[in-house]
């Protein structure tokens, strides 16, 4: 069934009593192949489509379609090539580079019932943007089954904020007429185990996640060794493949961290052709 769009918060639960249903969830004991049972996801607002990074660029130039094609050719490259220098393999280095602003079809998922409450948890300055929003709870067994990849991000040693947030990305590899997969799509809800709940914000969200040791910066990339993979990335393209229009080589730049002393308008310059 498709969640509920929050319009209203009466009724619905906060996200306190939430929490305590997926610490339970955690508790649950590991696959078989040592993935959790469970993967979580918080959105702060209610948003009606969940759909993957490389989808929302697509939305972003729907007006300028040569855009996109330049997005997804350089999303391919990501998903196809190792990355040696860090020992990642393709679709791995892939998963790393989508984690940290490069547009792939992943989508962001976490062990951690913590960080799905950080995510989903309104802070002061943006309490006013929403009256909700929703948690995801998916059954990675299920997803497997599906044909679903599930990339645990939490391993390597220098991917900082990717551990820090207990991150995996999770591949949908179904077939849609549109070929936009939205994860509030009842046939995908349906299909990969996945379970939306919907829940109101509290007046101060912060005071809770203090209480549960949820409240630290899970974004900063300061001291993450792998914060410049997406600039890599992009630089060895340009090296392989050509550069992009002013407008793509924009929208990535905008996206992703800059590291090494550049700057985004650097980036922008070293990513664009001349006309």
């Amino acid at each position: 069934m498709k969640p509920v769009i929050v319009t209203t918060t009466e009724h619905l639960p906060k996200l306190d009593w939430i929490y305590d249903g997926l610490v339970k969830g955690e508790s649950l004991p590991p696959l078989a192949n040592g993935l959790p049972a469970l993967l979580y996801r918080g959105e702060r607002e209610p948003y009606p489509m969940t759909v993957s990074s490389m989808d929302r660029f697509y939305h972003a130039a729907k007006n300028n379609m040569p855009v996109y094609h330049e997005l997804d050719e350089l999303t391919a490259f990501v998903m196809s090539q190792p990355f040696p220098e860090k020992r990642l393999k393709g679709r791995e280095a892939g998963a790393y580079a989508q984690h940290y602003g490069l547009p792939t079809q992943i989508f962001d998922f976490t062990s951690s019932a913590k960080i799905a409450m950080n995510f989903a948890a309104n802070r002061s300055y943006h309490k006013n943007t929403a009256l909700g929003g929703h948690i995801a709870i998916l059954e990675v067994d299920k997803a497997l089954k599906a044909g679903c990849i599930v990339e645990d991000l939490r391993g390597h040693k220098y991917a900082k904020r990717a551990g820090l947030q207990q991150a995996f990305g999770v591949i949908y590899v179904g077939f849609k007429v549109s070929d936009i997969y939205d994860l509030k799509d009842p046939e995908i809800i349906k299909e990969i185990g996945l379970t939306w709940i919907p829940y109101q914000h509290f007046e101060d969200d912060e005071i809770f996640l203090k209480q549960i040791g949820a409240d630290k910066d899970i974004l900063s990339t300061d001291g993450d060794p792998f914060a410049g993979l997406a600039q890599e990335f992009v630089d060895e393209f340009v090296k392989r493949k050509g550069k992009f229009s002013k407008k793509a080589a924009t929208m990535i730049a905008n996206n992703i961290p800059v590291v090494g002393g550049r700057q985004i308008s650097e980036n922008i310059s070293l990513w664009s052709k001349s006309s």
